[in-house]
């Protein structure tokens, strides 16, 4: 079993259910790509706009999970604000990262208990 993610490279590979996968597995790369092009700019990230056009928003709860985890450095079963300010270099390595502002709208638009940190459920 993978107890651990690969560390982050240009090929997006992490370890789930004992497994190799790459982003691209579960995201269109063409997807992925249009989702960073229209947040490029600082100040630009809106999560919902995101999610829609990089196809999370119309994937499985399952498949939801695999890319939570793939965020998630520490495997806490947690997301916190450091985590999401690399969010976008999750889904491609150069990308930049989010301004605190645009942390934070994450942040609110996920936490639904309002503790500061997002759960993969």
């Amino acid at each position: 079993m993978c107890m651990f993610l690969l560390p982050f490279t240009t090929s997006h590979l992490f370890c789930v259910n004992s497994w190799k996968m790459s982003i691209t597995d579960v995201l269109s790369a063409d997807d992925i790509a249009a989702a960073l092009q229209e947040c490029q700019d600082p100040d630009t990230f809106e999560p919902q706009k995101f999610f829609q056009t990089s196809g999370l928003a119309k994937m499985s709860a399952s498949q939801v999970k695999d890319v939570f985890r793939f965020i998630d450095n520490d495997q806490s079963g947690y997301l916190d604000e450091e985590e999401l300010k690399f969010f976008l270099q999750k889904f491609e390595s150069g990308a930049r990262e989010l301004t605190k502002s645009e942390t934070k709208s994450l942040m609110a638009a996920a936490d639904n208990d309002g503790d500061g940190k997002i759960g993969a459920d």
